[in-house]
């Protein structure tokens, strides 16, 4: 039972845009502050205020 019920919030969590991303301050060539998230599916980039 508690099994099912660990899989079934990893499932639930895996859809969430953040769910296991780890995250690095970065600025671009204009000097502009970044988040650079790095996950099991890529890498992305956010604005500062978006994390």
């Amino acid at each position: 039972m508690l099994e099912e019920a660990v899989i079934e919030y990893l499932k639930i969590t895996q859809t969430l845009d953040m769910f296991g991303v780890t995250y690095f301050k970065v600025k671009d060539k204009k000097k502009t502050e970044l988040w650079l998230g790095v996950d099991a599916f890529g890498i992305k980039i956010y604005p500062k205020d978006n994390k």
